[in-house]
């Protein structure tokens, strides 16, 4: 009669305990059901983003018209909280700070002053320096935001995120009888990397607008064509 499995496994814990091997399989046994789950890399839930970008194409907003010498960067760190998941797109709720943003700004050629067109801001030097071109500095307040996210592949997410608010600058924005102070509006397609359990890496293109809504003596606007990328910290999805 050949010995049952039970009987095998008494027999196998008898030696353990005559060997004193017990302690060390049963601590193998304790590892076994320890080990942490596998790193798939899903989207971001709840955290932090610091993130930067560089325009490469800057226009008016009301006529979108280019002009020459024109640069627009800025700094943005943001709070993203999960909302819900819908048929597996995660809708955050996101808060913004830029606390930088530098941009030379000025007015398409054929909007400058002349003695022909808009004399008086022709004669004032003062005045005709804010149609050229000159170096202005900010900072930005966007507390409306969203942001949704979805898993693509294992670690790589694809996100959608807007954000709305204001931006208060050193001199005018972008020309002539437009206002220091504007209201912004942003939107930005990425992809996102997870590096770690707590660390991703994004890339992608952001919309930037700024506008006055009409409450200065001109409303001239300013959209910038961006490119960025950004680090997040926080809690992700595993």
């Amino acid at each position: 009669m050949r010995p049952s499995n039970g009987s095998h496994v008494r027999v196998k814990s008898i030696l353990c305990a005559v060997l004193g091997l017990a302690p060390l399989v049963a601590r193998a046994q304790d590892a076994s059901h320890a080990l942490p789950l596998p790193f798939r890399g899903g989207p971001l839930v709840t955290g932090y983003t610091v993130w930067a970008g560089y325009a490469f194409s800057i226009r008016t907003a009301s006529n979108n018209e280019t002009f020459a010498g024109s640069a627009f960067r800025l700094m943005g760190i943001q709070a993203s909280r999960s909302l819900f998941v819908q048929k597996g797109i995660r809708f955050s709720w996101v808060v913004e700070f830029l606390p930088a943003i530098t941009a030379s700004v000025g007015a398409p050629e054929t909007r400058l002053p002349t003695a022909t067109r808009n004399a008086e801001a022709y004669r004032d030097p003062r005045t005709f320096a804010r149609y050229t071109l000159h170096d202005v500095y900010g900072l930005g307040l966007a507390p409306f935001g969203a942001e949704l996210s979805r898993p693509l592949v294992s670690r790589l997410s694809a996100i959608y995120n807007v954000t709305a608010g204001g931006a208060i600058f050193s001199g005018v924005v972008p020309y002539g009888k437009a206002t220091r102070a504007n209201f912004t509006a942003a939107t930005s397609l990425a992809l996102e990397w997870r590096l770690t359990r707590g660390y991703a890496v994004s890339s992608g293109y952001n919309l930037h607008h700024l506008s006055n809504m009409s409450m200065g003596a001109a409303n001239p606007g300013l959209n910038s064509h961006l490119l960025f990328v950004r680090v997040a910290k926080g809690r992700f999805t595993n």
